[in-house]
């Protein structure tokens, strides 16, 4: 009995010491791949200022992008795994060393697993981010101030989720926007007119909203209404280049 305690805690010290090596060295790798993704991104620049004299710059500078985003993807799997790594030594310190019965690879493939899942939708939104981040800075070397494209398509979307811009009533733009001061969501006035008009007060008619609605809990936002047309004529714009675009590629086919 002693000398299977003795045994697990020589194992425990060797499988320890390995967690901490393979940690650090994954750590390193990482850090490799980060800077070496730095040089591919100088790189991409380098060949976005020479894009009027290089005929295949196009080409190299979508291959560089390539390149970046699977340096990107291992330099990711990379953390993980080194998270894991730190995740398994807490537990390991944690739980009791004389267990002769752990399965310590199958502890560690749970582990790993288990990191996994809970970095997947932080991992995915870094991911976007530096990507976004990459493609600026390569944008900027010839569009500096210029938006990238999808970039007006994002932003509207946005808009759109921040602000209420249709009338829960009618379904369609506000128009004259009336602000429920009981609740802050907005109807255009025609339509919450002639709600009040039949019913005298009524429930909000913004789905799941329990305040009441008045005509004196109206008032009529100015303001509001302001940022419903800068959204209208951003969307119209946005529509008219995409319509030009088209019309441009159907009359070179």
């Amino acid at each position: 009995r002693k000398g299977g305690r003795v045994f697990a805690l020589a194992m425990f010290v060797r499988l320890q010491t390995a967690l901490e090596k393979q940690a650090a060295k994954a750590e390193n790798n990482a850090d490799n791949f980060k800077n070496a993704r730095q040089l591919l991104s100088k790189l991409a620049q380098d060949l976005e200022r020479g894009k009027e004299s290089n005929p295949h710059c196009e080409k190299q500078v979508s291959m560089v992008r390539t390149m970046y985003e699977n340096m990107l993807t291992c330099e990711q799997e990379l953390c993980d795994k080194k998270d894991s790594l730190r995740e398994a030594e807490k537990w390991m310190n944690s739980n009791n060393y004389n267990s002769e019965t752990v399965e310590w690879d199958k502890e560690l493939s749970r582990m790993n697993e288990e990191v996994k899942g809970k970095k997947a939708s932080e991992n995915k939104s870094k991911f976007k981010d530096e990507m976004k981040m990459y493609d600026r800075k390569i944008w900027n070397i010839n569009h500096r101030g210029e938006a990238m494209d999808g970039e007006e398509d994002e932003e509207l979307v946005v808009l759109e989720a921040k602000l209420q811009l249709k009338c829960p009533i009618s379904g369609t733009y506000l128009e004259k926007p009336m602000k429920n001061l009981s609740c802050g969501h907005y109807y255009s006035k025609d339509s919450i007119m002639n709600l009040l008009r039949r019913k005298g007060s009524a429930s909000c008619p913004m789905a799941g909203c329990t305040a009441r609605v008045t005509k004196k809990s109206l008032k009529y936002d100015q303001t509001h209404e302001r940022e419903v047309a800068k959204y209208l004529k951003q969307l119209l714009k946005e529509q008219s280049d995409k319509k030009a675009d088209l019309d441009f590629t159907q009359a070179m086919e």
